[in-house]
């Protein structure tokens, strides 16, 4: 991958041109867009993190190129860095309490489905009653009905006598 601000001959394999440049590392003779360059030919880079990558690399050419401000360019560096890592602080709060609320929300429908399956179980029991009374309804009419028959035989045999003397 080429570098996203490489200079005009296109060479960012030789130290910084600018002997005062702040971006240059004494130590290893690279200058931090060089190591940036070199980090973003990785392939376990996530996308994210290679696009600010980009941006901080594009942001800190004028100091590489000698051009510009570098005070002003490296505070730039250093609040876009702060503003990045705010902004994934903010998202990873947000994405905490999406999480706990799904995981109340999850929490929520499993009650819900816990109380269907007993009213549903409430219901077939309503239900068994309501046949065993109903079955129990029927049994008593037909012993009303052979009760009462019973009673108008009964006393029907009396009257039935008193008449027969009557004549």
């Amino acid at each position: 991958m080429d570098c996203p601000i490489s200079r005009a001959d296109g060479d960012h394999k030789r130290p910084c041109p600018d002997a005062n440049c702040p971006l240059f590392d004494e130590q290893d003779g690279t200058c931090f867009l060089q190591q940036a360059n070199a980090f973003l030919e990785r392939d376990d880079l996530p996308a994210a993190t290679r696009a600010a990558l980009k941006e901080l690399c594009a942001a800190g050419h004028g100091v590489h190129s000698g051009t510009g401000n570098p005070e002003s360019n490296l505070s730039f560096l250093v609040s876009e860095v702060e503003d990045r890592r705010k902004s994934q602080e903010q998202l990873l709060q947000a994405l905490s309490r999406t999480e706990a609320s799904d995981g109340a929300l999850r929490g929520e429908v499993r009650t819900l489905i816990d109380r269907m399956s007993t009213l549903e179980s409430g219901l077939g029991n309503l239900e068994e009653r309501l046949g065993s009374v109903g079955r129990a309804v029927g049994t008593l009419q037909t012993d009303q009905f052979r009760v009462a028959e019973q009673m108008v035989g009964d006393l029907s045999r009396p009257i039935e006598a008193m008449a027969s003397r009557l004549e």
